[in-house]
């Protein structure tokens, strides 16, 4: 008999679990934008703070 060889695929965009969920206490009228600059700035620190952490772990060796 004939087998499917393709593994069932996960969803392409998995809720976010509860910790990280944004809070419900932000009023509805206010627009997603300033929380998507507000994660895109916080992403771009964590990001470059992390290459330059590495950055200075590699010099002192």
């Amino acid at each position: 008999p004939a087998v499917a060889t393709t593994p069932a695929q996960p969803p392409a965009r998995a809720p976010l679990p509860a910790s990280i969920a944004p809070a419900p206490a932000v009023p509805p009228s206010r627009s997603n934008a300033t929380l998507l600059i507000i994660i895109g700035f916080v992403v771009v620190l964590l990001i470059g703070g992390l290459l330059i952490f590495l950055f200075l772990f590699n010099l002192q060796r």
